[in-house]
């Protein structure tokens, strides 16, 4: 099964390291000799982390008010406890739900010093200007928040009722 997934791998373009070593078992000598050769390499990986976010659009979710994910830093400001469930999250836009607002800084995927449309869920749109470095700043109304905290944690979507948001990123047409 791994070297049809190698290939798809190479397909899709993702990188990624592979051994086949013929055969093995679930043995302690098979064990050492993977864990000595596969160290070296996480060791390189946390030394030098991906720098940019992935070329396709991620998904995400976590209880933290703040975080950053790829680059990609969010704020959320909320009354009570819960999850905020991104998805589709890419330099062309994301999808959010959740409560209450969430600021969003993107890394630098755009034009430096350009102006951008900030179109959410169709019917609210901002224009802002890219940074000098090429990153947007902007705020996402969800409406008013949850009066109590989460209890039912649904693992790839957002409790049924919760507000969604899909925000879009475009060049402005001045």
């Amino acid at each position: 099964m791994n070297k049809p997934f190698s290939v798809s791998l190479t397909t899709a373009r993702v990188p990624f390291t592979s051994y086949f070593y013929g055969s093995g078992s679930h043995a302690w000598p098979y064990w050492m000799r993977d864990l000595r050769r596969f160290l070296p390499i996480m060791e390189h990986a946390f030394a030098h982390p991906r720098p940019t976010p992935p070329r396709i659009p991620f998904a995400y979710r976590t209880t933290a008010n703040r975080f950053t994910i790829w680059g990609w830093t969010f704020s959320a400001r909320r009354p009570a406890w819960e999850f905020t469930y991104l998805t589709h999250v890419g330099p062309n836009g994301l999808t959010v739900a959740g409560s209450g607002t969430i600021t969003v800084a993107t890394p630098s995927l755009y034009q430096p010093e350009h102006r951008y449309t900030i179109t959410i869920s169709g019917t609210q749109t901002q224009t802002v200007n890219s940074s000098t470095e090429g990153s947007l700043s902007f705020t996402i109304a969800l409406g008013r928040g949850h009066g109590a905290k989460q209890t039912r944690f649904p693992v790839t979507h957002a409790p049924t009722g919760w507000d969604h948001a899909s925000v879009s990123i475009d060049p402005a047409h001045d």
